[in-house]
């Protein structure tokens, strides 16, 4: 979909029971993780450690998650949820069908150290192939 580097390619279903299990989540959320979500899967890691690139300052690494939908949207909390957990940055590709979306949420670290997601931006849905990072 995206032709990121073999190197980065980590392809890792993640039951969204590990989400409920270790995240809070409300009764209304879960819910949604049920109706709207099919599966998840972690697709890369682009770091230091998987291509030629330096540490950044704020952007140490990013995530590729891959969130295959039963039907055409999301709720944004959703990606709230997990950007706010996971403290890398996440490109979130929702798949439903053969068509794609490309989501990423501007985040910052708290004076907790938690990550606070804040706006979200997005591509228009099309075909998976079309797909790109340009």
């Amino acid at each position: 979909m995206l032709a990121l580097p073999k190197s980065t390619i980590f392809n890792r279903r993640i039951p969204k029971q590990k989400f409920y299990d270790n995240i809070s989540i409300t009764p209304e959320l879960r819910r949604v993780f049920v109706e709207q979500i099919s599966m998840i899967y972690w697709r890369n890691k682009i770091a230091p450690s998987t291509v030629n690139i330096a540490v950044g300052q704020t952007v140490t690494e990013i995530e590729v998650v891959e969130i295959r939908l039963n039907q055409p949207s999301l709720d944004k909390r959703v990606l709230q949820l997990i950007d706010k957990e996971i403290p890398y940055h996440i490109l979130f590709l929702l798949v439903h069908q053969e068509r794609a979306q490309a989501w990423v949420g501007y985040k910052e670290q708290g004076r907790t150290g938690k990550y606070k997601p804040g706006t979200y931006y997005h591509t228009e849905w099309q075909p998976v192939d079309k797909l790109s990072l340009k």
